[in-house]
């Protein structure tokens, strides 16, 4: 089990399912490396939610139990939790979010919101 998380990713092709991904219930997904786990939300949830206004992560070194809600991503017409997938220690916030959010709606499998234990992966 790992012990440290990322939080958020990138626009994959028409629902394209990398392998390295694995997705839960509640349209969240990890992929894991080591000790460190990368969370996100699928390009389904952020289709759904339409325009991403505000991604808002306030557990950042608190450890969160799995299912329980690790923060809240706001669209324009709702708000919704975020889930964490695995129990673990929230390390890092993807800094980029702060001025664009949007980038959840561009890339929802590449633009982590947070990361436990490392460093968050953008592009």
């Amino acid at each position: 089990m790992p012990s440290n998380f990322i939080i958020f990713g990138s626009k994959i092709n028409d629902m394209n399912f990398p392998a390295e991904l694995k997705y839960t219930k509640d349209h969240e997904w990890v992929r894991l490396d080591g000790n460190t786990a990368t969370i996100g939300i699928t390009e389904f949830a952020q289709g759904e939610l339409g325009d991403i206004v505000y991604v808002d992560i306030n557990t950042v070194g608190k450890e969160v139990g799995k299912e329980q809600v690790f923060g809240t991503v706001e669209a324009v017409k709702t708000v919704s939790d975020l889930f964490m997938p695995v129990t673990g220690t929230v390390n890092e916030v993807n800094k980029a979010l702060d001025a664009q959010p949007e980038l959840v709606n561009a890339r929802p499998a590449r633009a982590p919101p947070t990361r436990s234990g490392g460093t968050v992966e953008t592009s």
